[in-house]
């Protein structure tokens, strides 16, 4: 298993990685604050619960998890779970998608349990979709490894 130099928090399509770096200061709160900013723009142009919504709240809690702020990320996509579940249902990738982000940011703010739940859905989901080979299942899966072995230290 190769190992970065140089890790940095991320949200992607496919899934959600999380390594040890903290954002910089000035630079992810400028950053932060144009997100923001798009976020207002996209609700005041296409509505609460556009796509384009959703892009632009995804941009600001890419931001806030990369600065660590698990309270903030939660306030704010929290909405967005409810909004894909509602409208594009539970077993859309979108959805998915979303649960996955929020089942990290569940379990950085401690709450285990709750993340453990989500991701489980979404390995069902995506397993009974795509098959358990599929590198969206598979990154799930490595995910909920993740996810225990944080929760267990080496018993060495």
């Amino acid at each position: 298993m190769k190992k970065s130099h140089s890790p940095k928090r991320w949200v992607s399509k496919r899934s959600v990685r999380f390594v040890s770096s903290r954002a910089e200061g000035d630079k992810a709160e400028k950053w932060l604050e144009a997100s923001k900013q798009n976020l207002d723009k996209a609700i005041e142009l296409s509505g609460p619960e556009s796509d384009r919504a959703g892009k632009a709240r995804l941009m600001a809690v890419q931001s806030l998890i990369r600065m660590e702020r698990w309270q903030e990320a939660n306030a704010l996509y929290e909405p967005q779970l409810e909004i894909d579940r509602r409208i594009r249902g539970e077993d859309n990738p979108v959805t998915l998608l979303t649960e996955t982000v929020m089942s990290v940011i569940s379990f950085k703010m401690g709450e285990s349990k709750r993340a453990r739940q989500l991701l489980f859905h979404v390995f069902t989901v995506r397993s009974a979709t795509l098959g358990p080979n599929h590198p969206d299942t598979l990154e799930v899966s490595k995910l909920m490894a993740q996810l225990d072995s944080a929760e267990r230290p080496d018993e060495k």
